[in-house]
C-alpha cells in the first residue's frame, strides 16, 4: 500500500450492490429535494397563507445560516473516524430525523406558533438534517474507489438517479395529493410516502457501500477547511456556474405548479409538461458524457449551455397557446439539461485532487459541502426571485389570473432561466483545469497509471 499526502490508496473495485446501493440512496434523496424545490412555495402560498414575498426572505435566511452550517458540516465529517468509515456512519443515524421533519415541512402547525414562524423553524431544520445526508453521500463517490473510471461511473449513476427520483415525483405528486384527500392533509402525506422511500435508500448506503480510502490519524483542521474551499480558484469557477444552472432548474420545478394551473387552466398538466423537461434530460445524461470524452467537459458544456439559451428564447416566441407544440418544443430543449448535471460533478472531483497536489490534504467532506451549500443556495435563490416575480406580475393565490400575470409567468419559464444560462458561461469561459492538466496532476500524486 503506497502512501502519499494523508491517505493510503488501494485498488478496490466498486461492485454491483454499490453501485445499485449509492444510485438508489440518490433517488430517495432526490424525490425529498425534488419535492421541497418544486411544491414548498405552492404549499406556503396556497396552504399556509404566507405571502410570497415573506416566503422568499424565509429562503434568504436559510441560505445565510447555510453558509455556516454547511462547511461545518463538511469539516465535522473530515472530523469523522470509525469502525464504519468516516461517512457511512451518517446513513445509520441521519435517515429519522430527515424522514419526521420532511412530514413537518409539509404540515400545518397544530398550537400557537403562527403559520410563518412554524415555516421558519422547520424550513431551517429541514435544511441542516438535509445537509447531514448529502455531503457524506456524495463524498461517497471520493472514496468508494481511487480509480478515476469508478469515480466518474459512481458520479454518472447517482446524476442519472437524481433526475429519475425528480421525474417520479413529477409524475405522481398530484394524483398522490388528490389519492390523500388533496389540500394541506394531502401534502404532508405524500411527504411522509416520500420521505420513508428515502429512509430505505439511505440505510442501504449505509449497508451496502464501502469506503476504500485509508485514512490517517491526523484530521483536517478548521483553517485547512477554509483554505481548500477559498483557494480553490477552479472549484469556485465551478461553483459559479453550478449555482446558475440550479436557478435555471429550481425556476422551472417551482414555476411549472403555478404555470399548469393559472397558465395552462389545470394541474392535470403537470406531470406532461414535467416530464418533457426530466424524460429528454436522462437522454442529455449520454449524449453529454460522449462528447465530453471526445471534446473535452468544458467545451461540451458551453455547447450544451448555448443550445439551452437559444432554446428558452425560442420557447417564449412559441408561446402557450398550443400546449402541444409547446411541450414539443421544451422536450427537444429539455436534452441539454443533462451536461451540467454530470459534467460538473466530474469537474469538481477533479479539484480535490488538484488541492491534494497544492496542499498535501485531501478533503472530500469539505469540498462535497460546497455542492451542498451551492445546491440549496440555488434552490433559495430561486424561490426569493420567484417570489419577487409573482408580486411583480400580481400573481394573486386562488384567483384567475389576469392577462398580463398569465404572461409574465410564461416569461418566467423561459425569460428568466435563459438571462441566468448567459451569466453561467461566463466562469465556464474562464476554467482553465482541462483533462490534460488532471493528468499531469494525478501522475504526481502516483496515480497516473492507475487512473488514466
Amino acid at each position: 500500500m503506497k502512501e502519499k499526502g494523508n491517505l493510503a490508496y488501494s485498488n478496490g473495485k466498486v461492485k454491483f450492490r454499490e453501485y445499485f446501493a449509492f444510485s438508489f440512496g440518490v433517488f430517495g434523496q432526490n424525490m425529498i429535494g425534488g419535492f421541497v424545490v418544486a411544491y414548498i412555495m405552492i404549499f406556503y402560498t396556497d396552504y399556509l397563507g404566507i405571502a410570497s414575498t415573506a416566503a422568499g426572505t424565509l429562503f434568504f435566511v436559510a441560505r445565510l445560516w447555510d453558509a455556516i452550517n454547511d462547511p461545518m458540516m463538511g469539516f465535522l465529517t473530515e472530523q469523522t473516524r470509525t469502525r464504519w468509515g468516516k461517512f457511512r456512519p451518517y446513513f445509520l443515524y441521519a435517515p429519522i430525523p430527515l424522514l419526521i421533519i420532511i412530514v413537518l415541512l409539509f404540515s400545518t402547525p397544530s398550537f400557537n406558533i403562527g403559520n410563518l414562524m412554524w415555516a421558519y423553524v422547520t424550513y431551517i431544520a429541514y435544511g441542516m438534517i438535509y445537509t447531514i445526508m448529502d455531503i457524506p453521500m456524495w463524498s461517497m463517490t471520493s472514496v468508494m474507489s481511487t480509480n478515476q473510471i469508478e469515480r466518474n461511473r459512481l458520479i454518472t449513476c447517482g446524476k442519472t438517479a437524481a433526475p429519475l427520483g425528480i421525474v417520479l415525483v413529477s409524475l405522481v405528486t398530484v394524483p398522490l395529493i388528490k389519492i390523500f384527500g388533496g389540500g394541506a392533509s394531502g401534502y404532508r402525506m405524500t411527504a411522509l410516502l416520500y420521505g420513508v422511500i428515502a429512509f430505505v435508500g439511505f440505510m442501504g448506503l449505509f449497508l451496502f457501500t464501502k469506503e476504500r480510502m485509508t485514512y490517517s490519524e491526523k484530521k483536517v483542521t478548521l483553517k485547512d477547511s477554509i483554505n481548500l474551499i477559498i483557494k480553490n480558484t477552479p472549484l469556485l469557477k465551478i461553483l459559479s456556474a453550478q449555482v446558475l444552472i440550479i436557478i435555471v432548474n429550481s425556476i422551472i420545478m417551482a414555476t411549472v405548479m403555478y404555470y399548469c394551473i393559472y397558465v395552462l387552466g389545470s394541474d392535470g398538466y403537470v406531470p406532461i409538461l414535467s416530464a418533457s423537461f426530466v424524460f429528454p434530460m436522462i437522454v442529455g445524461f449520454i449524449i453529454a458524457l460522449k462528447l465530453g470524452n471526445r471534446l473535452g467537459k468544458k467545451r461540451a458544456l458551453i455547447i450544451f449551455i448555448v443550445l439551452r439559451f437559444i432554446g428558452f428564447i425560442l420557447l417564449y416566441f412559441v408561446g402557450y397557446e398550443n400546449i402541444y407544440i409547446f411541450i414539443g418544443i421544451n422536450a427537444i430543449v429539455s436534452i441539454t439539461f443533462g451536461a451540467p448535471e454530470v459534467l460538473l460533478p466530474s469537474m469538481m472531483v477533479e479539484t480535490i485532487d488538484y488541492m491534494e497536489l497544492k496542499t498535501g490534504i485531501r478533503a472530500e467532506g469539505v469540498i462535497w459541502s460546497t455542492q451542498t451549500f451551492i445546491a440549496k443556495t440555488g434552490g433559495a435563490l430561486a424561490g426569493i426571485l420567484l417570489g419577487i416575480l409573482l408580486k411583480f406580475i400580481e400573481y394573486v393565490p386562488n384567483e384567475v389570473q389576469t392577462v398580463s400575470t398569465i404572461n409574465g409567468l410564461h416569461g418566467i419559464l423561459t425569460l428568466v432561466p435563459a438571462a441566468a444560462l448567459l451569466l453561467a458561461l461566463v466562469p465556464v469561459m474562464v476554467y482553465k483545469l482541462d483533462e490534460k492538466k488532471h493528468r499531469e496532476i494525478l501522475r504526481a500524486l502516483g496515480r497516473g497509471n492507475k487512473n488514466g
